[in-house]
């Protein structure tokens, strides 16, 4: 005898005892059983599909391991700038086109993160000029052109659209967190030292963005040469030592300078215009 027989059998028995509307929950339930041949109710079935839906919420924590299957590989709108912008020298430039991708290279900081880095260009003409929690005078802008120049006069900005990057893969860190980790050492906040190792998923980059915190995003794969492209070239010269004896009001302006070198007619001038 069937399962399905067996509860029709229990339940005419309980029948003249029960409610109208139970009995109608009960007969439906039935019939459903019938038809699989196995018992189901409708609290097992709400469980179930509570369970298969729960998902971790903190994403600063979830390992790569519980992403699902299919991740979307794009935010919402808006919550990426269309673009990024990779700095690199002119001889780096050359061997991308000769290799056919931009390679992933290893944290300068502290040697952990490895992928592309990259800046969008609003948040490096506002907010990477502070000086706070340096070991030199020079702003994080300005190391930063010193750091890609590698002592090459020629530097090149490279723009890449961000619709052709897995968001997955992208992460952002703050300038500001990893400069105020360094200057405590090893010791201080928690959430600095694991932000400055480990940076978190670039979906946040809204709440950097409000805190006025210089923000670098790091692409954990390989990019295509032909998915991106060739911004400018600027001859910097010697910038290490002409910035030496800058104060930070000629940094900001020798920044937007090699800036406007960079995009001469290129869209992002009018942007730069405007901030100058």
């Amino acid at each position: 005898m069937s399962w399905g027989k067996i509860t029709s059998k229990i339940v005419n028995l309980a029948r003249p005892t029960l409610k109208k509307s139970k009995l109608k929950e009960m007969d439906s339930v039935i019939g459903e059983s019938k038809v699989n041949n196995v018992i189901k109710t409708k609290p097992i079935q709400k469980t179930l599909k509570v369970v298969q839906q729960k998902t971790v919420t903190n994403p600063e924590t979830r390992p790569e391991r519980l992403l699902p299957v299919n991740p979307p590989k794009h935010y919402g709108k808006h919550k990426i700038k269309r673009y990024l912008y990779h700095f690199t020298s002119e001889e780096n430039y050359r061997k991308m086109l000769e290799s056919g991708v931009m390679n992933t290279s290893r944290d300068g900081a502290l040697g952990i993160l490895n992928g592309v880095f990259m800046t969008d260009l609003e948040n490096l003409t506002k907010n990477w000029r502070f000086t706070k929690g340096r070991s030199s005078n020079f702003s994080v802008a300005c190391t930063l052109l010193v750091h890609v120049a590698k002592g090459h006069k020629k530097i090149v900005a490279i723009r890449v659209p961000t619709k052709y990057l897995d968001h997955n893969f992208l992460r952002i860190r703050s300038q500001n967190r990893l400069f105020r980790q360094k200057a405590r050492g090893k010791s201080g906040n928690a959430a600095d030292i694991s932000h400055e190792a480990i940076g978190c998923p670039a979906k946040f980059v809204k709440l950097f963005a409000q805190r006025k915190e210089a923000v670098e995003y790091i692409y954990g794969h390989k990019i295509p040469i032909d998915q991106v492209e060739f911004a400018g070239c600027a001859d910097i010269g010697d910038f290490k030592t002409i910035i030496e004896n800058a104060d930070k009001t000629a940094q900001n302006e020798l920044i937007i300078n090699v800036l406007k070198v960079l995009f001469k007619g290129q869209p992002e001038i009018k942007g730069l215009n405007i901030i100058s």
